[in-house]
């Protein structure tokens, strides 16, 4: 909500889909990204991550369960 209150932009895809969460952040430049560990995971999982350009990301937040140190390592690899 502070983003939005500091004149941030809303992405919403519908439902979860790994390419267009992808699409989505690349098309509308997404500064900040909430998931859960396992939408986290499929989108490292998805091939298109190599494509998209991802530069505008600032920060990942996720809740909802715990996060496993290898999903961690592999995001900061993958997305920086």
């Amino acid at each position: 909500m502070q983003a939005l209150y500091n004149g941030g932009r809303l992405s919403i895809v519908p439902s979860f889909d790994a390419a267009s969460v992808l699409d989505a952040i690349a098309r509308d430049r997404v500064t900040i990204l909430p998931l859960v560990p396992t939408a986290l995971q499929m989108i490292l999982d998805h091939p298109a991550i190599r494509s998209t350009d991802l530069t505008s990301l600032r920060t990942i937040v996720y809740f909802g369960s715990a996060i496993g140190a290898e999903t961690v390592r592999r995001a900061r690899e993958q997305i920086g």
